[in-house]
């Protein structure tokens, strides 16, 4: 029995959203302004900004951003380059520049290339995930060791500069939802042909490759990391859920998961396997409805929630929120610079005859993003779920809750964690989610539905 309902992210929500003006050059003072204006924004807006940095490392980072401007005008590319490699070094995930995804895309339909081959970034090796080239030996799993004579790990450790994570970890899994060949695309602009040495067999072997269309060579061919999509499935025991990411239509959202859930109780199943991984995470108004149909008692999705009211906080809540609501107001009768905790209540389960009561086993991996790995770390800390699966990047007590900031100069959209999660258990320790079964779990719905019928 199957309900199956298709969405599937674009390249621009896995970019991030926001505009940039269609300028295509900007001046060096216009750059310089506009990394002033994000250090007094971090400074002054983000929750905390020396949670996962330092004062010395960020006022460092500043400097040499400032000195790297240079005397000419640059690119959107390259402005937005040289403010998101400072921004990184704040080493939250969620505070952000959006990368400049407007010049890729004119870049792209004007005939633009990349880099042809994405790259797993595993642990053990730096290997081919998926080749858009001509060289037939070049297959997914074939180890690369480096490209245009620098090393490999060189080469990631250069672009994760404009990756912000709290980790090295983290950070790996953020660039292989951005793709390789989109990132090098940020850092170098465009190259005709790479020189890359691989290991086959044991053989070291070095090729020319040559880059690929951006649209009919990658973009129409890739298949995104950030894939999590509607998907009910019931097969004897036991019930697969993937709930898709946890935004956009609310009515279609909770609709979706009703009749999941109908479809799940009325099948008898003793077993759900909820599969967050590569998901983007969302809204906790979408995970809470989900975990409803399985809580035996009211709930939080965090144990504590912190904000940190500011100017630029206050002026995009009144533009964009509801001001009568008792959140919008905390944050609007908070002072400047302040951190404070807010309460949302808790979340009343379903009535019992509708809940799932069988035993539930929670799928992560390490492309399980932000309110994704809230959820996961949350039914498992109420002992209604099982962790199965790999360490997830993000960390379940997170520097989170975003709001959006444009640069005046560039239009750039800075993302700023106004916010601090605490798991439901209260461990606010600087580590990723780590399943309780730690085993290799297989992709594909067809594949999946095989392997949990085999457990």
């Amino acid at each position: 029995m199957q309900f199956r309902i298709v969405s599937r992210l674009t390249f621009i929500l896995v970019l991030g959203g926001g505009s940039v003006f269609g300028q295509a050059k900007f001046s060096p003072e216009q750059v310089r302004a506009d990394l002033e204006y994000a250090n007094r924004v971090i400074h002054n807006a983000q929750y905390n900004p020396y949670l996962y940095s330092s004062e010395e490392a960020l006022d460092s980072a500043l400097t040499f951003a400032l000195s790297s401007v240079g005397e000419d005008s640059v690119s959107a590319r390259s402005a937005n380059s040289i403010i998101q490699r400072f921004v990184s070094n704040v080493n939250n995930g969620h505070t952000s520049l959006t990368p400049p995804f407007q010049e890729y895309i004119a870049y792209a339909q004007g005939g633009g290339t990349v880099f042809p081959l994405d790259l797993s970034l595993d642990d053990k090796w730096i290997h081919v995930k998926a080749a858009y080239c001509t060289e037939p030996e070049l297959t997914e799993g074939v180890r690369i060791l480096s490209i245009d004579g620098r090393p490999i790990e060189e080469v990631i450790e250069e672009l994760g500069y404009y990756v912000p994570a709290e980790d090295d970890y983290f950070k790996r899994a953020k660039m292989e939802s951005l793709s390789f060949p989109r990132l090098y695309w940020i850092a170098h602009g465009r190259k005709d042909s790479f020189d890359i040495e691989v290991q086959i067999a044991n053989e070291l072997v070095r090729y020319r490759v040559a880059a690929v269309p951006a649209i009919e060579g990658f973009e129409m061919k890739h298949d995104e990391v950030l894939n999590a999509a509607m998907y009910i499935e019931v097969n004897d025991n036991a019930a697969l859920l993937n709930p898709g990411p946890f935004g956009g239509d609310l009515d279609a959202f909770k609709s979706f998961i009703d009749s999941a859930f109908h479809i799940i109780v009325d099948s008898r199943a003793q077993e759900l396997y909820i599969d967050l991984r590569n998901n983007p995470g969302g809204d906790d108004a979408f995970s809470d409805y989900m975990v409803s149909y399985i809580a035996d008692e009211p709930f939080k999705w965090s144990s504590e929630f912190y904000l940190r009211s500011s100017a630029v906080l206050k002026e995009h809540t009144l533009k964009n929120s509801d001001t009568s609501t008792a959140y919008a107001r905390s944050i609007l009768n908070a002072e400047d610079g302040v951190m404070y905790e807010f309460d949302f209540g808790k979340y009343d389960p379903q009535l019992e005859r509708k809940r799932f009561r069988g035993d539930v086993y929670v799928l992560i991996n390490r492309q399980t993003h932000s309110q994704a790995c809230v959820t996961a770390a949350q039914l498992a800390d109420y002992g209604w779920g099982t962790l199965v699966g790999e360490t997830t990047g993000e960390y379940p007590s997170l520097c989170a809750s975003l709001f959006p900031v444009t640069l005046p100069q560039t239009g750039f959209v800075l993302q700023v964690s106004k916010g601090y999660i605490v798991r439901v258990n209260g461990d606010t320790s600087h580590e990723g989610l780590t399943p309780m079964q730690e085993v290799e779990i297989p992709n594909g719905n067809e594949e999946l539905m095989k392997w949990i019928g085999e457990r």
